[in-house]
């Protein structure tokens, strides 16, 4: 457990694979921690990643390799594609295809599609 003082009690922590770690426990701490937003000092631990120190993997790789969802949803201005793209390198057949697997792009295509202002769509907290 993370105290309150964000001092770390364990010095071995090991959770599998979307193992779900829940209440006040130090997650933003340890998201930030795994994405290099906070570094750890030499004597406060180390994280491995597959078998590699993440002190090892630069800040930009572990930020392309690791995926974080906020509770609060964060969007653009602008279009639906602006959002769901954040580099120009997607394809909007990339796009309108994640958008179909997590059932959006029915609601969306009859709203305006990739062209539509993020911002006009009624969607649920969920859906953002």
């Amino acid at each position: 457990m993370w105290s309150y003082w964000q001092v770390c009690g364990p010095r071995n922590i090991t959770t599998k694979y979307r193992e779900l770690i829940s209440g006040p426990s130090g997650k933003s701490s340890l998201i930030a921690t795994l994405l290099r937003v906070l570094d750890m000092d030499d004597d406060t631990g180390t994280i491995y990643i597959d078998g590699l120190n993440i002190r090892e993997i630069s800040r930009e790789t572990i930020r392309e390799r690791i995926i974080t969802v906020p509770q609060e949803p964060f969007l653009f201005d602008g279009s639906v594609r602006r959002n769901a793209a954040l580099s120009s390198t997607v394809s909007d057949d990339d796009i309108v295809q994640v958008l179909t697997r997590t059932g959006l792009w029915s609601i969306l295509e009859e709203r305006g599609g990739l062209d539509a202002d993020i911002r006009d769509q009624p969607l649920s907290q969920g859906q953002r």
